[in-house]
């Protein structure tokens, strides 16, 4: 609760300051930033994708060397014009749950949970960490991009059916808290694009979309300033946090409308969204549909620069739900047949087929799109991955960390083989200094820490970027 004088602040006043902020949001147009013009070198953006269950390596994996490998059934997807946008990482560990094998993040953080290290003390994170205390890569990112774009960070969910409990979720901004994302892409599509006016002939902002942003401006002064003034009073710490980062997005909106000049053009178009015949959010058997309405609305937000830093998760770790049209019943129960069922190891080469090709179809849409002397996948970095390697096994390592796009921090095109266990804590950092974060040393939890499990203890995940890939 918030504690407020009572002479001059209402609990109604207060909540009706946050709802117009809040309502502001829906309405606000699409904006383009002018910083990626002023700025001396290119923009990049980050990408974290998540799909459940792992994958069979022996279908994920490519034959051949560095340069000459050949695609396996898996990534097959990507053959046709993105195979030399892709790094293929074997050999990669993450810090898997014991307790919670589908756990998903250690994918991200690469760092245990409590949940994983029940009987062995607290989730660790390194003091002197660049990201300590389960924070996510893609939320880590987002707290150094942050100011740059209206949003510092948009989360998709596409047929996850975890809710709010935070364990469902594979981003995690502090203490592996998983972060829900939108699941209904309508909602998405009225957060970022209602109320977009198109530019007026010549390139001139149209003066509809003027009027609107007049408007927006002195509501927005006004809630502003009402909120400023209730900063100042003595409220709970808690409570002071929530008001701040409220603050933060208001100002957010505020740069967004300080820019008369800008307008939508050609290259920042809203996608097509039929508002008219909306699919709930869990229809399972739309999966795909719904994916690609998410896809569209992500790529948009990168290409209009509404923020360079996206998340998308693809239904639940351990989902119990189909996965159409190669899974009908439950996926999860399914990877539990015998190890040598047949069936369920074309299921499971297939439903990860499946949800590499929905990659490989977004990160076309990027490769479309122009941006500077590339394209957008040359300045947008994607990093997939699951929260188990294979899923019969439970297991945590040869996991299928992806690198797709991003050739302009690191040559792509590349089938990188580890002989020893490497964690995924290096390729943070490697992440970290192909964005730019050459400060990034260390990530997640690196130490010998002492009261890890016994198979864990004494195992040093190393310092700075992951070798041979930058």
């Amino acid at each position: 609760m918030i504690f407020l004088d009572k002479k001059r602040w209402s609990r109604r006043a207060v909540l009706s300051r946050f709802a117009a902020g809040a309502a502001l949001s829906p309405f606000l147009p699409l904006l383009n930033s002018v910083s990626a013009a002023q700025s001396a070198g290119p923009v990049k953006r980050f990408v974290q994708w998540f799909y459940p269950l792992g994958t069979r390596p022996e279908y994920y994996f490519p034959k051949g060397g560095e340069t000459d490998f050949q695609l396996g059934e898996v990534l097959s997807p990507f053959a046709n014009g993105l195979r030399e946008d892709l790094v293929i990482l074997k050999g990669m560990y993450h810090s898997g749950g014991m307790n919670e094998p589908h756990d998903p993040m250690p994918a991200f953080t690469c760092s245990f949970t409590e949940n994983d290290l029940v009987g062995y003390g607290p989730a660790h994170g390194d003091p002197d960490v660049a990201a300590n205390n389960g924070t996510s890569i893609d939320q880590y990112l987002a707290s150094r991009m942050k100011g740059s774009t209206a949003y510092p960070i948009l989360l998709f969910d596409i047929c996850n059916n975890g809710g709010g409990n935070p364990v469902y979720h594979a981003n995690s901004k502090l203490n592996h808290k998983g972060v829900p994302g939108e699941g209904s892409p309508y909602a998405a599509f009225d957060r970022l694009f209602a109320g977009l006016v198109p530019a007026a002939s010549g390139g001139a902002p149209d003066p509809a979309l003027e009027r609107i942003r007049a408007e927006k401006r002195s509501v927005l002064d006004l809630v502003m300033a009402e909120l400023t003034t209730l900063e100042t009073q003595v409220i709970a710490a808690h409570d002071k946090d929530q008001l701040q980062r409220h603050l933060e997005g208001l100002r957010s909106m505020e740069r967004r409308l300080q820019n008369p000049t800008i307008a939508v053009g050609e290259g920042c178009a809203p996608p097509v969204v039929d508002k008219n015949n909306q699919i709930d959010k869990l229809s399972y058997v739309n999966m795909a549909v719904l994916g690609k309405l998410q896809m569209d609305i992500a790529v948009a937000s990168l290409a209009c620069d509404m923020t360079r830093v996206v998340n998308i998760q693809w239904s639940r770790p351990g989902s119990d739900e189909p996965v159409p049209p190669i899974i009908s019943d439950n996926y999860h129960g399914l990877t539990h047949n015998p190890a040598d069922d047949t069936g369920m190891i074309g299921a499971i080469r297939d439903a990860s087929k499946l949800f590499n090709t929905h990659l490989a179809y977004f990160a076309q849409q990027l490769k479309s799109r122009a941006d500077g002397i590339g394209t957008m996948l040359d300045t947008t970095t994607i990093l997939s991955n699951s929260e188990v390697g294979e899923p019969n096994g439970h297991t945590h390592h040869d996991v299928p960390y992806l690198l797709v796009g991003g050739s302009a921090g690191y040559k792509t095109g590349r089938y990188l083989q580890y002989s020893k266990p490497t964690y995924g804590n290096r390729l943070m950092v490697a992440v970290c200094h192909a964005l730019g974060y050459t400060d990034v040393q260390r990530y997640g939890d690196t130490d010998k820490i002492a009261d890890f499990p016994p198979d864990l203890k004494g195992l040093d995940r190393g310092t700075g970027p992951l070798e041979r890939l930058l």
